[in-house]
């Protein structure tokens, strides 16, 4: 995961640009309660980073439980990796727009409202995958909104007219 760049992280990025530290070390962060987490702290130098930048704005650093080696090889794919993660992650985010808004305490009502919103979810990806496949194009970004859908859906119910 991304580390965020408090000061001491900072430092860390400059000892690295200025030879100081290997790209990857042992971190650890410590809770006001005493906690301890630690984990590899690992920099690598930022696409298209230019020099008039901060030094800590030139360079990526990531927390992680992987060794040098694994993160070495690792390092060209991270992007795609949270491509991906950051789809599943909208995926949820998006889900949560269609739910239902209910103040009923009824727990029935709640799940199927709660059931509904997977189901036209589950529809939305369902027909951006189909378009996408007839068109025969990949699967960048949906061409149908969902807020198209949840409106084709909501014409038909409370209109029994079709969308």
């Amino acid at each position: 995961m991304p580390a965020v760049k408090n000061s001491r992280v900072k430092k860390i990025i400059e000892d690295y640009h200025n030879h100081l530290t290997p790209n990857t070390i042992k971190h650890t962060l410590i809770r006001d309660d005493g906690e301890e987490a630690s984990f590899n702290l690992t920099i690598h130098p930022k696409k298209g980073a230019k020099e008039t930048e901060p030094i800590h704005e030139r360079y990526i650093a990531f927390a992680t439980n992987m060794n040098h080696i694994e993160v070495f090889k690792l390092y060209p794919k991270i992007p795609e990796e949270y491509r991906k993660r950051w789809g599943i992650e909208t995926g949820f985010r998006v889900q949560n727009t269609i739910k239902a808004k209910t103040t009923s305490p009824n727990h029935t009502i709640r799940l199927i409202y709660h059931l509904l919103s997977t189901i036209l979810y589950n529809i939305w990806i369902l027909a951006n995958i189909t378009l996408l496949q007839q068109l025969k194009k990949e699967l960048n970004k949906p061409i149908i909104k969902l807020t198209h859908l949840t409106r084709a859906f909501r014409l038909k119910i409370e209109l029994n007219k079709p969308p």
